[in-house]
């Protein structure tokens, strides 16, 4: 049997490096209905009251809705932090990255829909706006592949209603 000669160290403990923090999670629905994901339990309130005070401009938003738009919000539960004020800065932080990579053009051109952003933990408040806009751009990314696989899934389903009226 051959003398075996022993590893390096640098291959006995070899890390691959490691992973962008998960940061975010997200719900996102192609052709939303004008009461979503990203509508506040308030406005689904004053909808639902018609004697509150804001109720007609509510009224007048939903009839209005535009589905080929994108519509979307950013949340930050309170797993985050008991504080408000903090949530609120993470939350600022997020939405400025989001912003910024959709005129970017991240998660491709003509995104629609409605797009609901959560905060993931605690892991969201000491990170570099480096991270943050990676999260940002895989996220956007996914939601551009998610609209153009659900574009491409309605366009299969009318051709095979007989779109020609034959």
């Amino acid at each position: 049997m051959p003398p075996t000669t022993p590893l390096p160290r640098s291959l006995l403990h070899h890390h691959s490096p490691t992973p962008p923090p998960q940061l975010l999670t997200y719900k996102y629905v192609p052709y939303p209905k004008p009461l979503n994901h990203t509508t506040l339990p308030a406005t689904r309130q004053i909808l639902s009251d018609p004697t509150h005070p804001f109720h007609i401009r509510a009224k007048r938003r939903y009839a209005n809705f535009d589905p080929n738009t994108l519509h979307w919000r950013v949340a930050c539960p309170l797993n985050v932090s008991k504080k408000k004020c903090v949530r609120d800065s993470v939350v600022k932080r997020l939405r400025g990255a989001v912003e910024e990579g959709l005129r970017g053009g991240w998660g491709g051109e003509g995104l629609k829909g409605a797009l609901l952003v959560v905060v993931k933990g605690e892991g969201a408040l000491g990170l570099k706006s480096e991270d943050i806009a990676g999260s940002v751009r895989s996220m956007l990314g996914r939601v551009g592949t998610a609209m153009r696989e659900a574009g491409d899934e309605k366009r299969a389903m009318g051709s095979e209603k007989g779109g020609r009226g034959e």
